[in-house]
């Protein structure tokens, strides 16, 4: 009797054990994001399989902030869409590094209701990294 229910649990639990695929137990990056200055200001992120899109919005136009990764990998394509008037000034940094608006290609995007900018980061900044810190003016005073 003892063994023919060890046979029935080894033959029904036998998928519980064997991981064939190589995919990780945690596919979805998470992330925490921060302003640090303004209060009017708000960054959010979207995850869609390899893909993140963080929005930045900021009333006032000028800010900062930080994106860390908390868990997880960077996905393939990191988008930053800020809804700004204008975007004159762009400062990224990481660790030992840093790239501005001249270093990117900033595309403008018009809806019905509002603009933004679309700022894709390169993948080889963000591949030693766990936290990036924005800072952005929409037009020099």
């Amino acid at each position: 009797m003892i063994k023919y229910l060890v046979t029935i649990l080894l033959l029904t639990c036998s998928g519980c054990f064997d991981r064939t695929d190589e995919r990780p137990l945690f596919e979805n990056p998470i992330f925490k994001t921060e302003c640090l200055a303004g209060r009017d200001n708000h960054i959010s992120d979207r995850v869609i399989k390899n893909e993140v899109t963080f929005n930045i919005e900021s009333d006032s136009g000028i800010g900062e902030g930080s994106i860390e990764l908390v868990e997880g990998n960077w996905p393939t394509k990191v988008t930053l869409n800020f809804y700004l008037k204008g975007l004159e000034g762009l400062n990224i940094a990481a660790e030992n590094k840093t790239i501005e608006l001249h270093d990117l290609e900033a595309t403008r995007h018009e809806t019905e209701n509002s603009s933004y900018y679309e700022v894709t980061l390169p993948n080889d900044f963000l591949a030693t990294t766990k936290r990036i810190k924005l800072q952005w003016i929409d037009f020099y005073r």
